[in-house]
C-alpha cells in the first residue's frame, strides 16, 4: 500500500515533533477535490506492507465497545439511583406533612 506523507504543522516538524506534524493518507494532493489536504505540505510517499490479524483487530474493537457499554450502564444506573433517592425524599415529605 502506498501512503503519502504530508506535513501538517511546519513548526512542529522543524522542531522534530514528527508525531504531531505528519499525516499519512492514501489520498494525494493532486486528487484532493474536497480540499482535505490543501493546507498541508506534501513531503513524499512510502510503501507500507500491513499484515495484521483481522480477528485480533475485531476482538479489540469488540472489547472497546463492551467497555463503553459497561461504562454507559454504570452512568445510567447512577442517574437512576439518584432519581430513586429524589423520589423517596419526596415521598418522605408526604408522611411528614
Amino acid at each position: 500500500m502506498k501512503l503519502n506523507i504530508y506535513i501538517t504543522d511546519p513548526e512542529d516538524f522543524l522542531a522534530g515533533k514528527l508525531g504531531h506534524s505528519l499525516r499519512l493518507t492514501d489520498r494525494h494532493h493532486e486528487d484532493d477535490y474536497c480540499g482535505y489536504l490543501k493546507d498541508y505540505i506534501y513531503a513524499g510517499s512510502v510503501d507500507v506492507d500491513i499484515n495484521v490479524d483481522s480477528k485480533e483487530i475485531r476482538q479489540k474493537a469488540v472489547n472497546a465497545i463492551d467497555k463503553e457499554i459497561q461504562e454507559t450502564r454504570a452512568q445510567l444506573q447512577h442517574k437512576v439511583d439518584d432519581l430513586e433517592i429524589r423520589k423517596q425524599n419526596l415521598l418522605a415529605l408526604e408522611h411528614v406533612a
